[in-house]
């Protein structure tokens, strides 16, 4: 009876401290080196600010408020577009799938492909991020072409992936499940 009060006692905190490992996530500075995140993030930004101006907001109405409101605003417009810009340096592709939901933008800027915040997929047993020169759904594939990026950090929103130099020039984004053999989903990179 004892043992048992005190394993019901125990099993709480023991899931708490189990609960508590850390998780690695980026940083919202991490998130605003991608471009098609900080185009999104910037853009919401100010329009929330140009929403407070349309329904007169009280705070709209105070100098030193308005001011940094007004300011905010800009500086939200003004990295907005500057994300924009960014995005057109390199080539850009969407997600389309086969028989999975897969959707949302890439693009590939230097050694980086950049995920955006509207991709989304639905979970598979091993998903990849790959970067091939040949056909995905070739049954050969993936071949001697194919760069594995790494596993899929997330199912859901914006992340990216280092891309060594040699797989710089190659233009299909392949989401893969290595143990499956199925493709997921494919973007064609073009400027």
């Amino acid at each position: 009876m004892h043992r048992t009060l005190l394993l019901l006692l125990l099993s709480p905190s023991l899931l708490i401290a189990c609960s508590r490992a850390p998780i690695k996530s980026e940083d919202l500075a991490q998130k605003l080196e991608n471009p098609l995140y900080a185009r999104q993030y910037y853009s919401e930004q100010m329009d929330y600010m140009v929403s407070l101006f349309i329904k007169n907001d009280p705070q709209t109405q105070s100098g030193a408020s308005a001011q940094l409101i007004d300011r905010l605003r800009t500086e939200s417009l003004d990295k907005a577009r500057a994300a924009s810009r960014l995005e057109l340096e390199g080539p850009r592709g969407s997600f389309s799938g086969p028989l999975n939901e897969v959707r949302g933008d890439v693009v590939l800027l230097e050694h980086t492909l950049f995920v955006g915040p509207d991709f989304s997929t639905s979970p598979g047993a091993d998903l990849r991020m790959m970067l091939t020169g040949g056909d995905p759904r070739s049954p050969g594939f993936p071949d001697e072409t194919t760069v594995d990026l790494g596993p899929l950090k997330d199912a859901f929103g914006a992340h990216r992936y280092d891309v060594p130099p040699e797989a710089t020039n190659l233009r299909t984004v392949v989401l893969w499940d290595a143990q499956l053999k199925r493709l997921f989903g494919v973007a064609q990179l073009a400027q």
